[in-house]
């Protein structure tokens, strides 16, 4: 072979790659087909990715499992690849992830070798074949258990996340295939198990401090149980008769020093308007005592009732000699201009021994979930009203959840402008939650300007 061929050669093989399709183009290819769509997530810089390339998608058998899928490479450091690795949450390479035709994620492929990756594959492709929709009422009388494991998977992947209904589509999946034909009772039951067992373990542990709550709301130990019911992530809505009977306990004993502890217990579980009762309680029957007035003001502040708050701590000051007591005039000027920050949810649980897994278990799930999520919000918000923020370089809001809305959203920041509040109060109300669904708020520092 002469020289020139040689180079022609290695120029064709030098010209880099077309760009990757957008995902949204591909779902619309895919969904318009009725296609299970699989996505090889790759970089260059990874070997495994290298020999994917060279020995497993060229392999006959694999090639022709291929043509029957919408198959699509994505680097996922370059170009639309950088959208699928964020949007499906890739961090190790090589990553084949399989989905329906509407982009449900139904599973993926580990395999390295072309054996191993056809055997990991097919018996996933039924289950990518599986189309919505997957509303209740598609799927109430269901027996594919294919199309109720899918709607339970797009269940955990909507926003918000739908968990109970997971479970229950998940079990009725399980069942729908009893004899394991369709490949599909084991993986049901696996992907039911952490479902099972964070909820269970929580609804275990939290059903054990409200009984001892409901039993003995007036016990030395009662505040630490309202406490540790903080860190299970319970429902305040459904705790409320519990929580209110160790209230009206405390008030009936004229308990001032637990009742103030309460207070600060309530704010941490997410009870504001129990921790605004007990301050109005606690006031009454210490109605000259600017300690007890200053945690009222606080329980007022976290709920967001700043005038109450500053009109009370005013009071508690006007009880104590001038410039006597530095902290309810800081607290004064922090309910005046700051942003609420509520008490941290303590880590102390009546479950003290170190074999107990209690401590482990007990701490609020999905942190990093939450976090990214509330870094998103953030960042919505700081793109909506980038216009009306000028030269102000952060603003806080503090949004009020009900479920996964936001029912309420109020802008703290004294320096901000009245035109950028009302721009963040609106923008907020539009706003759904996923992770952070079940919190009673969130404190957002929204930040303007170009992103660290």
């Amino acid at each position: 072979m002469s020289p020139l061929p040689l180079l022609a050669l290695a120029a064709l093989a030098a010209e880099p790659a077309p760009p990757a399709p957008a995902f949204a183009a591909v779902l619309e290819q895919a969904a318009a087909a009725g296609t299970p769509i699989v996505l090889d997530v790759f970089t260059t810089w990874c070997a495994p990715c290298a020999k994917m390339d060279q020995e497993v998608f060229p392999e006959p058998r694999v090639a022709a499992l291929l043509q029957a899928v919408r198959f699509v490479r994505y680097d996922a450091e370059r170009g639309a690849g950088r959208e699928v690795a964020k949007r499906f949450g890739v961090h190790a390479y090589p990553t084949v992830l399989v989905l329906n035709p509407d982009g449900v994620r139904v599973g993926e492929v580990g395999a390295q070798d072309p054996q191993g990756f056809l055997a990991q594959l097919s018996p996933l492709l039924p289950l990518a074949r599986a189309r919505g929709p997957f509303t209740d009422a598609a799927l109430a009388a269901s027996k594919d258990p294919a199309a109720l494991f899918v709607g339970a998977l797009a269940a955990l992947a909507a926003k918000p996340r739908d968990e109970e209904r997971a479970l229950t589509l998940l079990a009725r999946a399980e069942a729908a295939d009893p004899k394991g034909a369709a490949g599909v009772a084991a993986r049901a039951a696996y992907a039911a198990l952490p479902l099972t067992a964070a909820r269970d373990a929580r609804q275990a542990r939290a059903t054990l401090l409200l009984e001892y709550l409901r039993r003995y709301p007036n016990a030395p130990q009662a505040v630490k149980c309202v406490d540790a019911l903080g860190a299970l992530g319970v429902d305040v809505v459904k705790a409320r008769p519990v929580l209110d009977g160790v209230r009206a306990a405390l008030v009936a004993a004229k308990d001032q020093d637990r009742l103030n502890t309460l207070i600060y217990a309530l704010l941490a579980l997410g009870d504001l308007a129990g921790a605004v009762a007990a301050g109005e309680s606690l006031v009454l029957l210490a109605p000259d005592d600017p300690s007890m007035m200053d945690s009222a003001a606080e329980a007022y502040f976290q709920a967001g009732q700043r005038e109450k708050a500053v009109a009370l701590e005013t009071r508690a000051l006007a009880h104590v000699e001038a410039g006597s007591d530095e902290e309810l005039a800081s607290n004064l000027e922090r309910f005046k201009t700051k942003l609420p920050t509520p008490p941290p949810v303590s880590s102390s649980t009546p479950f003290d021994d170190p074999r107990d897994a209690t401590r482990e278990s007990a701490a609020p799930e999905g942190v990093l979930q939450r976090f990214a999520e509330a870094n998103a919000l953030t960042a919505t918000l700081a793109d909506a009203c980038a216009a009306r923020a000028g030269p102000q370089p952060t603003a806080w809001v503090r949004l009020y959840l009900d479920k996964q809305k936001v029912k309420k959203a109020v802008a703290f920041d004294p320096e901000a402008s009245k035109p950028l509040k009302a721009c963040l109060e609106a923008a907020a109300l539009k706003l759904t939650v996923d992770a952070l669904a079940g919190a009673p708020f969130e404190d957002l520092d929204v930040r303007f300007g170009p992103r660290q």
